[in-house]
């Protein structure tokens, strides 16, 4: 998460079994990824970057210094009402969080979403640079969720067929 009322929410809402860490910002860096993986005990990542264009940038970063490290894909959640998990917590108490954790997605498939209702795209140029950005990261998803994104793409960006396989 990118603050540590967001960081509570997570734990609060987790019953014990879910802990909340917060970058304190959008600056995640090589430290906060040791400790969020657990120094390699395979512990299950799911980021909750906040519902704006600069949580939406850090998602992005997070990703792809994941894949550098060749670290396990992992998932995220978008929080749409509100702007990130403690506004949830606050309005929803537990249980929202709980459940906005349990849809968590594809970590790429998240900041794709984001990325393109991010940056509306108005002319054919547009919807193709947006479309390419939030396809950056296709490489880091698995095999199978590359279809999800090819999907995303042709539904959000307004591309054709042929360009969301070109991307994807």
């Amino acid at each position: 998460t990118e603050g540590p009322w967001d960081a509570l929410a997570v734990t609060n809402a987790g019953g014990g079994d879910t802990v909340g860490l917060a970058a304190c910002g959008t600056a995640v860096t090589e430290a906060h990824l040791d400790l969020a993986l657990g120094r390699g005990r395979g512990r299950d990542l799911v980021l909750a970057p906040d519902n704006d264009p600069a949580g939406t940038a850090a998602l992005g970063r997070t990703l792809a210094m994941l894949a550098q490290r060749g670290a396990r894909h992992p998932h995220a959640v978008r929080i749409t009402t509100g702007k990130d998990l403690a506004d949830l917590h606050t309005t929803g108490g537990t249980t929202a969080v709980t459940a906005a954790l349990a849809a968590a997605r594809p970590g790429g498939i998240v900041y794709a979403d984001a990325h393109l209702a991010d940056h509306p795209a108005d002319t054919p140029e547009a919807r193709v640079a947006a479309a390419r950005a939030a396809a950056a990261l296709a490489a880091g998803l698995p095999l199978g969720q590359r279809a999800a994104l090819g999907a995303l793409l042709l539904s959000r960006a307004g591309i054709s067929a042929a360009a969301a396989l070109a991307l994807v």
